[in-house]
């Protein structure tokens, strides 16, 4: 077969022979794959195939100063030493402004906060919630392993499963109107 290409570029076929067709992989991939029982039912029944139910809030676990900071390229000067509250400082915070007011976030744990306040990314907040209020949400807090190099993390991760309402890290760390030094002390001393 020979194939002559004309002035704009586009190839040609011969005189006399077939236009080339046009082979379109991805069109040809979907085509060709196998589509198991259940997922035609679920195509049949008009079913989602997807879905990201029910909705988890990832929950960090950080030490004072520890947080996971992300930035573009620029910020660097904008953000230096003004690094947002994260999630558990959002709700310190939460706790903290909850002491005068008719709210029950002090009684929550912080893996409970995300079923009755969402987080509000722009404020940096925890806001109660007010959209799909029946709809479950879950709070994920981030695994920390107990041998890793961090184990302070590890252990106030371990006491913000039991105590609900801290407001501080410091009240993190205090345990019957004493204060520890540590996260493990405090743990140590909570059990």
């Amino acid at each position: 077969m020979q194939v002559s290409i004309d002035k704009a570029g586009q190839q040609q076929p011969a005189a006399g022979e077939q236009p080339l067709e046009e082979v379109d992989e991805g069109k040809e991939y979907l085509d060709a794959r196998f589509i198991g029982s259940t997922e035609a039912c679920h195509k049949l029944f008009g079913f989602k195939m997807h879905t990201r139910y029910p909705a988890v809030y990832q929950l960090e676990v950080h030490t004072p100063n520890g947080q996971t900071v992300t930035l573009r390229p620029g910020d660097l000067q904008r953000c230096a030493g003004t690094e947002p509250p994260s999630r558990l400082e959002g709700w310190f915070k939460l706790n903290t402004s909850a002491v005068g007011l008719d709210t029950n976030s002090t009684s929550y744990l912080y893996h409970e906060i995300p079923e009755h306040y969402s987080w509000d990314a722009s404020e940096r907040t925890w806001v109660p919630r007010t959209k799909n209020v029946r709809e479950p949400t879950v709070g994920r807090m981030w695994y920390v392993h107990p041998n890793g190099e961090d184990k302070e993390r590890y252990f106030l991760r371990l006491l913000l499963t039991i105590r609900p309402g801290m407001k501080s890290w410091e009240d993190c760390r205090t345990v019957d109107s004493r204060t520890y030094a540590t996260f493990k002390e405090a743990c140590d001393a909570s059990t």
